[in-house]
């Protein structure tokens, strides 16, 4: 069973060795910026997710007063849309406020790409099992010291965030070399 499991997850990193690549230079980019402009991508991300709340409760509304006719239920899209354009403009209004609530989602995200990083070290059976291990456990640190104070740290999160993107995104493209290479033997 284990050959067939191995065998299995070959041939898909074969498969996607590329997507790793690009992911991982997308992490550079954005570590990259986040580590040189801290305050600058902090600003864009409030603002970034303000325009996303607005424009996903603007659709949302337009969807449930089109559909008034025909959907039983068509209050309940608006409504949410008008709650959703209204989050979006006080995100944009209190940003103090998005980013104490961004850093925390930001946070959690941190823990889950960690806990998928140490579940693909457990599957590995590559030499780069310790990357993941190290990339895993770096990111539950990270997040439980952020996770504790997330106004005051939001600056350094910011910048340590690029950080780990950066590492995160050197490991992929390293994990993605290595498994290109294992297939040309």
């Amino acid at each position: 069973m284990m050959v067939k499991r191995s065998t299995k997850t070959k041939r898909m990193t074969k498969k996607i060795w590329w997507s790793l690549v690009l992911g991982g230079s997308a992490s550079i980019v954005f570590g990259l910026f986040a580590m040189f402009w801290p305050d600058k991508t902090l600003s864009v991300l409030t603002w970034v997710f303000g325009i996303f709340v607005i424009a996903m409760g603007a659709l949302w509304a337009y969807q449930g007063l089109t559909h008034m006719k025909t959907d039983r239920l068509w209050w309940l899209s608006a409504l949410f849309g008008a709650l959703a354009v209204s989050v979006g403009i006080y995100s944009i209004a209190s940003p103090t406020i998005v980013i104490t609530l961004f850093t925390v989602l930001l946070t959690i995200y941190i823990f889950a790409q960690s806990l998928l990083d140490l579940v693909i070290a457990s599957y590995s059976e590559r030499s780069d099992k310790w990357i993941w291990v190290m990339i895993g456990a770096l990111g539950i640190v990270l997040g439980l010291v952020i996770i504790f104070n997330p106004l005051s740290a939001s600056m350094a999160f910011v910048w340590v965030l690029g950080l780990y993107a950066l590492i995160h995104g050197m490991a992929a493209i390293a994990s993605a070399m290595m498994a290109k290479d294992q297939f040309k033997k």
